[in-house]
């Protein structure tokens, strides 16, 4: 077994910068003395990962209003996230319809498109159909490719970390499809691929008919049934691997993504809500998700999952770039 070392930070320093970086999308403006609160962090420590931060263009000192300056002297320093220094792709791909969701770092949606597709295309035709849309889309809202930070895929079937589908029986030619790779081409940005049912069930709790909930389960129901859920405000078996199952392959139910949900036509997130007799399930809220089931259901969930992982990912790189200048 080899010997643990402390000798390399790199790991803690890419732990706080996410952190930080988390705490200053939630807050309006957060001082140091705020971060170091919220976080728990030294004030050493949180203003290194605010100078890191800043260089990169992810923060910037936040305005102070000049009548407040006069009256109270010289004003704390305060920060924000620049939810304008770049852009995030989510991508959904279904049997019948591509549609493609643009957005800032804040979440906020700046264009969207859609394309249908024959139920019996190639995998390849999908995938060209799959650029064709996207291209549309950042032409129509004007903007450039090397604005986006980031693209979440939403696909049907099993999915390796990888972006590799492990098995799709719902779309031809799906199972063994290096998705990842091959979308990888198209974009310089990290191109992530998730189940649509967890990316459903991830955007529910984000901004759909869970919102509040940490216990969700979400329920596809149509030509290809199957459910994603989150226990505890995470994926079940993790965001990948176990847990997972093709759409086709793995229904709701025992041993699954199951704990109790409501199903409308398209599909519907029910948030659990534990109880003396086990859980409930507040199924007038999720019935009240039809018409924005599809929507909610895989851009905006690859959207979500998206930034929590290019987060981690922009960190880990930071710091690597950081270690390496200074050497």
């Amino acid at each position: 077994m080899g010997r643990l070392t402390g000798g390399d930070p790199s790991l803690l320093r890419r732990i706080n910068s996410a952190v930080v970086l988390h705490a200053l999308r939630a807050a309006d403006s957060p001082t140091l003395t705020d971060l170091v609160k919220v976080t728990g962090l030294s004030r050493p420590t949180v203003e290194g990962v605010i100078e890191g931060l800043t260089e990169s263009g992810l923060v910037v000192e936040a305005e102070v209003d000049g009548t407040a300056a006069r009256r109270q002297g010289r004003p704390t320093r305060r920060f924000r996230f620049r939810v304008e220094a770049g852009h995030l792709l989510g991508i959904e791909i279904g049997p019948h319809r591509i549609a493609a969701l643009l957005a800032d770092l804040g979440g906020r949606v700046t264009g969207s498109a859609s394309v249908e597709v024959c139920a019996t295309a190639p995998a390849d035709e999908r995938l060209d159909q799959v650029r064709a849309a996207v291209a549309d889309l950042l032409k129509r809202a004007g903007v450039a490719r090397s604005s986006l930070r980031a693209v979440g895929v939403a696909s049907p079937g099993i999915v390796e970390a990888d972006g590799t589908v492990r098995l799709g029986t719902a779309l031809p030619g799906w199972t063994g499809l290096p998705l990842g790779e091959r979308l990888q081409r198209s974009f310089r940005c990290p191109v992530l691929v998730e189940n649509d049912a967890n990316a459903a069930a991830v955007a529910e709790h984000w901004k759909g008919a869970a919102v509040g909930s940490d216990d969700v389960v979400f329920v596809l129901a149509g030509l290809s049934p199957g459910a994603g859920s989150l226990i505890g405000g995470g994926c079940t078996g993790g965001v990948r691997g176990r847990g997972r199952g093709d759409r086709r392959t793995a229904p709701a139910g025992p041993g699954g993504h199951s704990g109790g949900g409501a199903v409308h036509h398209r599909g519907a997130a029910a948030p659990a809500r534990r109880g003396p007799g086990g859980p409930s399930v507040r199924a007038g809220r999720a019935r009240a998700t039809s018409g924005r089931g599809p929507r909610w259901s895989g851009i905006c969930g690859g959207w979500c999952t998206t930034w929590r992982r290019w987060c981690w990912r922009w960190t880990r790189s930071w710091w690597w770039w950081a270690a390496g200048r200074r050497a």
